[in-house]
């Protein structure tokens, strides 16, 4: 019985063998099916070539006789699952073999879904997500790419290697482009990289990228320097020449492209160069310059790593065809149709799939080799560099021997070697600063001959601390205009902005340190840094005068060098007049010294004088003593107080003081009387101002804010009472300057109440101590500004909040709020009389009081004259007189009253 089933085997295998040879003989022709994406036309060209070269018998390692291939090519839409689905089933009534497409592996995975229905194998030349390898229902998916958890870790690794450690991820945001870096964020997790910014752009349905210019921006604001970009290279043309406009394609940049984009160069133009690139692993295989070589006569260009691997595609179905072939089967192509509900799938599909999956060979890229789930059997990736416009492998990366980089040959863009990550955009960096000339922020340095800086202040300081942690330097420049900014509108209808504002928007300024506020018009065209200083609005104005605080008010109109000096002249006068009657021979003392003189010369007139003698006694003893120093200090004062006196000098000299002495008391008497009053009404027509309120109620008092600020902008816009009360009615100032001098000014006739940042003007008051301001009102914030989307924003925000928590700022704003003023209580708007308004009439009073020695020495002229023409004096030349004259004076600093001492002698005599 088992001779029988032997034979009967044996002759079956014969029948089948001769089948096939007849078969064989006659010329059998495969149809392939291709999904081919309408971006990529150019795929077509090197699957034809593939199949025109293999019906040829070119290719040495695949000889299937008499047996064709033909290809039937179906444009499919790049991104549909459903499109692709549909193309499927069409290509599979046409009793194809094999499928090869679609390019992206969610067009792959529609197109598998019709495949595994019908037991069609399908060949994805680029598809790599990761759930096409673990996915049980993809039976019938052969894959040449590997998946893309593997280029994942080959990107982690070259990242690694250069000790990067923030990175930024942009994709499309398809499941290609979302899904392909999911390995990657988990291994950056791991290692605790940061990934600071994961942005997905948008596409149309043609393809087209949408606003890619706002993921760029997100990007760069994050301090990302280091970028991994994951889609097609049409939209990624798209991003890098944003990005150019961006300056994100300059020196200090890194981009890492998927293989996708570097599978090809010849769209990527020289201004690229410096990007890296993660290429599947082909090492050119054997096929390589032949296929190469072929297409380059055929179509005059190089033929793309992406089309090879559509090359190899077809070199794999090949493969699977001569394998049956030598294993004495083939297989027969059936018409199959999705849509019949009771479908009937390719019997022959299965045995056809593992044909192809346990076929090898070579071919123009690695060799053909799969694994038992239908990926590639030799996985591996190379690390490539464009230089110019061609793609450079640089390094590569396997799964057995990791990373292996020639860093000599690796340049990133603008030919850097050498690229730090997100740690700092500003390092290094000397930033052009744009400041404004206001106290206390920015003030010019007095001090510059010892300092050898010309501006200090608040903002310096920040500068100086922020610029010192980031390591970057800054140089200063003044605003052109003096403004800080405001919009304006031409008469072509175009929008500019002024002073700060815009030079930032024109790139003038890289950064302006000025207590800027944020408004929602600026927020549009430039960017801020967190605030350093939150505060409100206040309103400077005239302290207000209380008179009852101060026992000493009535002294307050004249300042105390004045009545020190009023002191001082009044002893002054009073003992020149002393001189003046003792030292003139026309006064009371003079006189009566000369008399006595006379009398003692004279001895025949003894009886005659004795009696003119007691009679002067009687007469003249009051007069005598009239204008001793003390008489004399008590009638300067009483002639100050417009008293009057009991006696006045005799002699023009001392005269001649006293009515000059009487001019300077009615000068200083009258300034004095003016002042007072002042004082004493002033601030009885004053009124308080505590809030706006009080500016509303009170039309005698002109107020108003900076002029085109963002105070200015508010006031304006704002619909809330009682800020709109009072906007039709400022008289706004051009410069803060400004403000603060109308209010500094004022005069009860003309008061002004200036509105503006509670920081400056509590300065101001600080620094004038007549000057008070209001409680704050309508919180504000005071942030440091940079032109739209710098690099710097993130960096220097960082810094003033580390700054805010240290304490810094609050150190920095109480070193530059100005020393505390003393209670102002007996403050006025009206100064005291300095020692200057009177100078002039001191001045004349001394200069009167060198006249009036100058008169008495002609007084001792006349006196020395006379003297010699009398008989009854020794005295007989002018010469003696005069020395007899300076005798008495020295002969009067020795006695009190010398004539008295000699009258005296003479009555003892007697």
């Amino acid at each position: 019985m088992l001779k029988l089933h032997v034979i009967y085997g044996l002759i079956i295998w014969q029948i089948s063998c001769l089948t096939y040879n007849a078969t064989a003989k006659e010329e059998m022709t495969y149809r392939l099916g291709v999904l081919l994406p309408r971006e990529y036309s150019k795929i077509q060209l090197a699957v034809q070539l593939a199949v025109d070269m293999i019906n040829a018998n070119e290719i040495d390692t695949i000889k299937l006789n008499s047996t064709k291939l033909s290809v039937s090519f179906h444009t499919a839409d790049l991104y549909s699952q459903f499109d692709n689905f549909q193309k499927a089933c069409a290509v599979m009534k046409e009793e194809v073999i094999a499928i090869i497409g679609p390019m992206l592996s969610d067009a792959t995975i529609g197109a598998q879904i019709a495949c595994s229905k019908l037991h069609m194998p399908q060949i994805a030349p680029t598809a790599s997500d990761a759930a096409l390898a673990f996915n049980s229902n993809y039976d019938y998916l052969i894959r040449m790419s590997p998946v893309t958890t593997i280029e994942s870790y080959a990107i982690a690794a070259f990242v690694e290697h250069y000790g990067w450690t923030k990175l930024a991820i942009l994709t499309s945001n398809t499941n290609y482009g979302m899904n392909a870096l999911l390995k990657f964020r988990e291994i950056a997790s791991k290692k605790m990289w940061k990934i600071l910014a994961n942005e997905q752009f948008k596409m149309n349905k043609d393809g087209k990228v949408l606003n890619i210019k706002s993921n760029l921006q997100r990007i760069k604001n994050s301090g990302a320097r280091i970028i991994l970009l994951n889609c097609l290279t049409p939209q990624a043309l798209t991003v890098f020449m944003e990005a150019r406009k961006m300056n994100m394609m300059d020196g200090g940049w890194c981009w890492i492209v998927t293989d996708t984009i570097a599978s090809e160069s010849s769209h990527l133009s020289s201004d690229l160069n410096g990007l890296i690139g993660l290429k599947y692993q082909s090492n050119h295989g054997k096929l390589y310059q032949a296929v190469s070589a072929r297409y380059l006569h055929r179509h005059n260009e190089i033929i793309e790593p992406l089309y090879l691997t559509y090359f190899d595609s077809v070199l794999a179905v090949a493969y699977g065809i001569q394998r049956l072939q030598q294993q004495g089967t083939q297989v027969k192509g059936e018409k199959l149709d999705c849509n019949e509900i009771n479908y009937t799938a390719w019997k022959e599909g299965y045995r056809f799939f593992q044909s192809i999956i346990k076929a090898s060979g070579p071919s123009a890229m690695s060799s053909i080799n799969f694994t038992a789930d239908g990926g590639p059997g030799n996985v591996g990736f190379d690390i490539v560099n464009l230089h110019g416009r061609t793609w450079v492998p640089v390094g590569t990366w396997t799964s057995q021997q990791k990373l292996s980089l020639d860093v000599n040959r690796i340049y990133f863009l603008d030919g850097v070697n050498h690229l730090a990550d997100s740690n700092s955009f500003v390092r290094g960096k000397n930033l052009s600063t744009t400041i404004i000339a206001d106290a206390p922020y920015v003030m010019i340095d007095d001090d510059y001959a010892v300092t050898g800086r010309i501006y200090k202040g608040y903002m310096i300081d920040l500068m100086d601390e922020i610029s010192r942690n980031l390591n970057f330097s800054y140089h200063l420049r003044l605003v052109g205009d003096g403004h800080y900014g405001h919009k304006y509108r031409t008469n072509d209808g175009t929008i500019h902005w002024t002073g700060i504002v815009g030079e930032l928007i024109d790139g003038a300024t890289e950064i302006a340190a000025v207590p800027l506020s944020i408004t929602p018009e600026r927020q549009e065209v430039i960017d801020f840094t967190v605030p350093f200083i939150n505060h409100g609005l206040t309103i400077l104005t005239l302290a207000k005068q209380n008179q009852g605080t101060s026992l000493f008010q009535a002294f307050s109109p004249l300042k105390v060098e004045v009545w020190i000096s009023i002191l001082i002249l009044l002893v002054l006068v009073a003992t020149v007049t002393t001189c003046m009657n003792r030292w003139s021979p026309f006064d009371y003392y003079g006189k009566a010294v000369d008399k006595v003189q006379r009398l003692q010369h004279h001895k025949q007139f003894q009886n005659k004088l004795q009696r003119e003698y007691h009679i002067h006694q009687l007469e003249k003893d009051f007069e005598l003593e009239s204008f001793s120093f003390k008489n004399n200090l008590w009638y300067t004062l009483a002639s100050f107080l417009s008293q009057g006196a009991d006696r006045t000098p005799r002699s023009v000299s001392a005269r001649l003081i006293t009515a000059i002495w009487w001019f300077a008391s009615v000068i200083i008497t009258a300034t004095y009387t003016a002042n007072l009053t002042a004082f004493l009404t002033v601030s009885s027509l004053q009124t308080p101002i505590n809030s706006l309120q009080d500016l509303i109620k009170n039309p005698a008092i002109s107020y108003g804010v900076l002029a085109n600020s963002s105070v200015d902008s508010f006031f304006l816009q704002t619909k809330i009472s009682p800020y709109q009360d009072i906007k039709h009615d400022m008289k706004n100032v051009r410069t803060q300057q400004e403000g603060i001098d109308r209010a500094l000014f004022s005069t009860a006739v003309q008061q002004y109440a200036y509105i503006g940042g509670e920081t400056a003007l509590h300065y101001a008051k600080n620094k004038h101590c007549n000057l008070t301001t209001t409680s704050s009102f309508m919180e504000d914030s005071l942030c440091l500004a940079l032109p739209k989307g710098s690099p710097y924003r993130k960096e220097i925000s960082l810094q003033v909040l580390k700054l805010r928590q240290s304490g810094f700022l609050d150190k920095l704003a109480a070193k530059w709020q100005g020393r505390k003023c003393k209670a102002v209580a007996g403050s006025s708007s009206h100064d005291p009389i300095r020692f200057e308004s009177l100078a002039g009439v001191f001045y004349m009073v001394l200069l009167t009081i060198g006249c009036s020695f100058a008169v008495l020495l002609t007084e001792w002229i006349i006196a020395a004259i006379r003297d010699t023409q009398y008989r009854y004096t020794k005295t007989t030349t002018f010469k003696d007189a005069i020395k007899r004259r300076f005798q008495n004076i020295f002969s009067d600093l020795s006695s009190n009253i010398p004539c008295k001492a000699e009258i005296y002698e003479y009555e003892t005599r007697q």
